[in-house]
Parts: structure tokens; sequence; C-alpha cells
């Protein structure tokens, strides 16, 4: 609560500032999500070559 107090005192180009910030590491966060998400879904894939070709 306290946070939220002292960001509505803050000017709005301190907010907007904040927000930025912290959507900058919100993005940062997504890519490094983004790339393990890709990394996951290649293996899959992967995973399901090797199975096939296993069948054959």
């Amino acid at each position: 609560m306290q946070t939220i107090k002292q960001f509505r005192a803050d000017s709005p180009a301190q907010q907007i500032a904040i927000l930025e910030e912290q959507r900058k590491h919100l993005v940062q966060q997504r890519a490094q999500f983004d790339r393990k998400m890709q990394v996951f879904q290649e293996r899959l894939v992967e995973r399901e070559e090797e199975k096939t070709k296993r069948e054959k």
C-alpha cells in the first residue's frame, strides 16, 4: 500500500519513467521465456522425429 501511495504522489513524468522501466524488465523476461519455449518446442520435434525413425 505504501508503494502505491508513493507512486500516486509522484509526478506523471516520474510515473511514466517507473512504468517504462517495469515494462523494459517484463519485455526482457518475456524474451527469455520465449527463447526457452522455442528450445523446448525444438526438442519436442526432435524427439518425435527420433521416435518415428525408431518405429520404422
